[in-house]
Formats: structure tokens, sequence, C-alpha cells
């Protein structure tokens, strides 16, 4: 008999197979049945105009930005300005920031809470000469 657990962990790692075929299921899994979508957020240091372009050149990400499955924002590298995306468009980021909650680490923010959590600045605690504790 086959181990289908063991099979899914195989599918999951690396270039083997299809993860995201798999992703619904494993988030199931993983919090006993009680699961919620996950959506990511990436920020590209780049323009706008070259991030459309990649967008535009991959049907797979195309898909996932469609399906709002992940989210995209850009910092322009020259200006510092962040553009996000929204309905397929990129719009520049005007709205007014909190200052982030700081955690020493991503483990000490989100250990032990299921419920969905606001961003955090995570710093990882420096020496006297400015390197950094592992």
């Amino acid at each position: 008999m086959r181990d289908e657990t063991a099979t899914q962990r195989h599918q999951l790692n690396g270039s083997h197979g299809r993860p995201r075929q798999r992703l619904a299921h494993w988030i199931a899994l993983a919090d006993g049945g009680n699961s919620r979508a996950v959506r990511i957020l990436f920020v590209v240091e780049t323009t706008p105009d070259r991030l459309e372009k990649v967008i535009g050149a991959s049907a797979p990400l195309k898909r996932l930005l469609e399906n709002r499955w992940i989210r995209l924002a850009t910092i322009d590298p020259a200006s510092a300005r962040v553009h996000v995306c929204r309905d397929g468009a990129f719009e520049e980021f005007h709205e007014d920031l909190e200052r982030l909650p700081v955690a020493l680490s991503s483990h000490e923010w989100y250990a032990g809470k299921l419920q969905h959590l606001p961003m955090a600045w995570i710093q990882t605690p420096r020496t006297a000469t400015g390197d950094r504790l592992r």
C-alpha cells in the first residue's frame, strides 16, 4: 500500500510535480480542516512598467494575479515610490502607514496563533558592533 502523505510530500519538494494542485489540500491538513486561503504579497524592487512586462510574458504568473493567489507591489529603486497592483493595474500607494509592531523572529510573531495577523517588522538583534546575533 502506498503512503499518500509521503507521496504528496515528494510532489511538493523541489521541482517535482505541481505543488499548486496540492496547496489547498495541504492547508486543510495543516490546520485540521479549519483552513482559510493564504495569500502572499511580493514586493519587488523595480518599476511597474518592467514588472508588467514580466507578468505579460508569463501566463502562470498572470493567472496567479488574476485569481488573487498572490499580490504584487513595486518599490522604484530610483525614487523609492511604492506601487501596488490592484485589479490588473499598478497604482501609486499613498495610504498612511502606522508603525509596524516589532518581533525578534517570525516564530515569535506567529507561534501559537491561527488567526490572521498584521505585518510585523522582524528585527534581528545585533551586538554593540552591529553584528547580527544568531
